[in-house]
């Protein structure tokens, strides 16, 4: 899989499973724009994939707000030149029975993940389609296909990024841009530390999970890294689940 000096944008780089693609973007070789509100932890994966021998900057950026996705973009063009691959990584975590959801917490579920794909995809597709050349990730979540306990806003945004995808996909692949989305199952990071925490709600998930365990940002990674290479040059419109084989009930 050759990425090697592909120019690379991974918003909500700062940790979990953005964090993994960027370090193996970097051992790849990629040059690398990390994104995030978090400047702390994003400065820490800075440091990483520097030791890794990687090129990079990071960005501290708020995906739902236009002007500083701009900047973002204006910044990766100066230092890098075209962008090659856009990996749409941002997310929160909000697990409650529909009726205890605040209207804030909705919007800012929907506000990150929709409007944070959309405000890149439309600020970084004109100079895909005059290069006729890109990959765009979308990650998403299978509680944007199957049902899960307390979900109901990522079953609402993570639907939406799915068929967004197979939107784009369509308006793009005349330019030769793919775009696919990645959903992972149940996956250790950050975001699921106080959830995985609970032995009884751990076991009742990983009842759920063929393969019988948790699993790892580094495997989520490994899916988005074959979508970016050239190895899936032939596939668009796609959802690529990495869930241990949940989905097989």
């Amino acid at each position: 899989m050759s990425l090697k000096n592909k120019v690379v944008i991974i918003t909500g780089a700062a940790r979990g499973i953005g964090r993994s693609v960027a370090l193996e973007l970097a051992r790849l070789k990629s040059k690398l724009v990390l994104v995030d509100i978090d400047l702390k932890e994003l400065k820490e994966v800075n440091i990483q994939v520097k030791n890794k021998g990687g090129e990079v900057i990071s960005i501290k950026g708020d995906v739902t707000k236009e002007k500083e996705v701009k900047k973002i973009i204006r910044k990766t063009k100066k230092e890098f030149g075209n962008i090659d691959v856009l990996i749409n990584n941002a997310a929160s975590l909000l697990q409650k029975p529909i009726e205890e959801i605040q209207e804030k917490e909705w919007n800012s579920i929907i506000q990150t993940k929709i409007n944070g794909i959309y405000n890149f995809v439309k600020n970084t597709a004109e100079d895909m389609k005059s290069e006729r050349n890109g990959k765009i990730i979308n990650l998403a979540s299978i509680a944007g296909i199957v049902g899960l306990k307390n979900s109901s806003a990522h079953a609402a945004v993570n639907g939406g990024i799915i068929n967004l995808t197979r939107q784009l996909a369509t308006e793009l692949s005349p330019y030769k841009i793919n775009v696919n989305t990645v959903s992972p199952g149940v996956i250790a990071t950050s975001m699921t530390e106080d959830l995985l925490s609970n032995k009884e709600i751990k076991e009742e998930l990983i009842s759920n999970i063929p393969l019988g365990r948790i699993g790892t940002p580094e495997e989520v990674a490994d899916a988005v890294i074959f979508l970016a290479s050239k190895d899936s040059d032939f596939i668009t419109g796609h959802n690529l689940v990495v869930d241990g084989g949940w989905l097989t009930h």
